[in-house]
């Protein structure tokens, strides 16, 4: 871990004690180039787009959707700025459930209480503000189908304390990831993890 810090809106980031060099081709160097004229243009105009957008948009130019997202990587972090920042957001694939109330970064209040089947995380987890909650604790579950068999079984009905539980669907995305060490820091809720005890 001592080559490694992290940063909350980031997350791991190497430690470089001295700038490392590599080698590119130019093939490569075109498409990060169209890649940070894309950023640059979402900046520009404060809105934001989704890796697979930009994929589709310029799909002739590249092999696959891997490709693409291994070029955001290097430039998010050459640039050493979060993806979101640059206005490259991920779909966000996880779910939120319970005693949490927020105003996103439209100004709309969501009440997570209210979401049956769970509530969507937001992709700009840092731009959430006036977060109140009474829960006791965030039950972080890693399969879908448990959260969602968590929810029919009655989970959230009062038996138990407060609580906020949330599903990344199997290997979490970043805002879902962004959320629980939010929800963690923030707050100081105890965080609590449900997996199938796989470590593959």
């Amino acid at each position: 871990w001592s080559n490694i810090q992290f940063h909350p809106a980031y997350g791991l980031l190497p430690v470089m004690e001295s700038p490392k060099m590599s080698q590119i081709t130019k093939s490569k160097v075109d498409k990060v180039v169209m890649v940070l004229e894309v950023m640059l243009g979402l900046i520009g105009s404060s809105s934001r787009t989704t890796k697979r957008d930009i994929f589709y948009q310029h799909f002739c130019d590249f092999s696959s959707q891997k490709e693409l997202d291994s070029l955001v990587a290097v430039i998010v972090a050459m640039v050493q700025v979060p993806r979101l920042l640059l206005g490259v957001v991920a779909t966000s694939k996880g779910l939120v459930v319970g005693d949490l109330r927020y105003v996103n970064s439209e100004d709309v209040l969501v009440d997570c209480s209210l979401a049956v089947g769970g509530d969507s995380v937001p992709q700009d987890v840092v731009e959430m503000r006036n977060i109140e909650t009474s829960a006791k604790f965030v039950l972080v579950v890693e399969k879908d189908a448990v959260f969602q068999r968590l929810l029919e079984e009655g989970l959230m009905s009062g038996h138990l304390p407060s609580m906020v539980m949330i599903t990344g669907k199997g290997v979490p995305d970043l805002a879902t990831r962004q959320l629980v060490y939010m929800l963690a820091t923030q707050t100081g809720l105890p965080v609590m993890n449900m997996t199938d005890c796989d470590p593959y």
